[in-house]
């Protein structure tokens, strides 16, 4: 089944179908992110570096809640051992 195509339709949107609250919503301020992150133009060998640098940045932060998480737990075996 094709769409119907009208001699006065110019095939332009009119009204803006982001509608807050609808599935696939997309907030203006990630759109224009968005907008911005393609505009870098950044090669995927940049990219890539991008997410492991901060990747590497967090992993510090998350490996010492890791480990106080392990060693509440030891400790709590220990406790009521």
């Amino acid at each position: 089944m094709s769409k119907k195509k009208y001699d006065d339709d110019p095939g332009h949107t009119i009204v803006d179908m982001n509608v807050e609250g609808m599935p696939g919503y997309i907030k203006p301020e990630v759109k224009k992110n968005r907008r911005e992150i393609a505009a870098l133009n950044l090669t995927k060998k940049e990219r890539r570096a991008i997410f492991w640098g901060g990747f590497l940045a967090a992993l510090p932060v998350a490996l010492i809640i890791i480990g106080s998480f392990a060693a509440m737990v030891l400790f709590a075996y220990w406790w009521l051992k």
